[in-house]
């Protein structure tokens, strides 16, 4: 006998930043609220209001963030919209480390990921 998987709904204002973090994470990788495209822009944000403020938390926090856009958005099995409203917020991370690299290997770093994004093609079906 299977058991169902249903979604509870949780007021996630109420739970600590890094429970919120996870649960936007989900939803954004998994595409769990399609219509909602100013999910991504909230994960974003409190993804960047995080405590650690040294450089290279930053860093590790923002290639997260591009990573998890990245997955998303090369994950076929998730809707074209919403892979595209990924891509769109893409440039965010991409930028943010273009600030913060303060060597050439930074700075090859955030072209590799420019490039990346550049040959990425969402395929409406």
């Amino acid at each position: 006998m299977q058991t169902a998987m249903r979604s509870i709904d949780i007021d996630t204002k109420k739970l600590p930043d890094f429970l919120q973090l996870e649960i936007l994470r989900r939803k954004v990788r998994r595409a769990e609220e399609p219509n909602n495209p100013s999910l991504l822009g909230q994960f974003l944000r409190l993804e960047n209001q995080a405590q650690n403020s040294d450089i290279l938390g930053k860093r590790a926090r923002l290639l997260r963030q591009c990573e998890l856009l990245f997955d998303t958005i090369e994950d076929t099995e998730i809707k074209a919209h919403w892979r595209e409203l990924c891509l769109n917020h893409l440039h965010h991370p991409i930028l943010a480390l273009g600030r913060l690299a303060d060597s050439e290997a930074r700075r090859i770093e955030v072209n590799r990921l420019i490039s990346r994004a550049r040959r990425i093609k969402v395929i409406y079906e």
